[in-house]
């Protein structure tokens, strides 16, 4: 449990196009149906292709692939709005990436469990993620803020984001840490079927459609995501 609240890893046995098999690590909040929040690959050997049992805990995990729908939309957002660019390679090397999370037995868990990296080019804050851009938003700037903020529990008909992301007024203070070109990508969880469920990201191409879905369809081809964008 995790702030009261129940929890569960799966692994889970994926069979690939070309007969190989890798296994899916997923966390699950099981007060919300259970929906999966986080997920990494592990990768079997291929010595070990065929056997009948794994220890999964002893397997490498592979932090190039991403599975889950929505964080590939939040990725490819950010790169299909020029905030970020790869190199000529495709590989990118200049982020500095500040997580903010909120809780500690959520990044003890990512640890032991997802293989969470710390190092020059990520660093993990545990606070609140709002009060954290309060407090820099004038000495640090950013190219783009994900916010990916959910209830841990069915409290209303939107899961994503929490309430202090919804104000227009804390928004604008979300706005006032960003660069001049800037974008705040969101997830938005809804319940509703007159709701969407859906990634909101603003940038310069927000009034022609075509131009960003191209740049996503071409993004979500050089990470090799196995979905298509879906562009409202």
């Amino acid at each position: 449990m995790i702030n009261g609240r129940h929890h569960r890893i799966e692994d889970l046995s994926i069979r690939q196009h070309d007969g190989s098999l890798l296994i899916q690590r997923v966390l699950k909040l099981t007060d919300l149906n259970p929906l999966p929040v986080a997920s990494m690959i592990l990768e079997i050997p291929p010595e070990e292709q065929n056997a009948t049992k794994l220890y999964t805990l002893r397997l490498p995990l592979n932090h190039s692939k991403v599975l889950i729908p929505y964080i590939q939309a939040m990725i490819a957002a950010s790169f299909a709005f020029d905030a970020l660019q790869m190199e000529k390679t495709e590989k990118i090397w200049n982020i500095l990436e500040f997580v903010i999370e909120l809780e500690q037995e959520m990044y003890e868990l990512a640890k032991k469990y997802f293989g969470l990296i710390e190092d020059e080019r990520q660093q993990v804050i545990i606070e609140d993620g709002f009060k954290y851009l309060q407090e820099i938003k004038r000495e640090t700037k950013f190219d783009v803020i994900f916010i990916d903020a959910c209830y841990n529990q069915i409290i209303d008909d939107v899961i994503c984001p929490v309430e202090a992301f919804k104000s227009k007024e804390n928004l604008k203070i979300i706005k006032q840490a960003l660069n001049r070109n800037g974008i705040v990508i969101l997830s938005i969880l809804a319940f509703e079927d007159d709701k969407v469920k859906m990634v909101l990201a603003c940038g310069e191409y927000r009034r022609n459609k075509a131009i960003f879905t191209k740049k996503l369809r071409e993004t979500y081809r050089k990470f090799e995501f196995d979905t298509e964008p879906n562009v409202e």
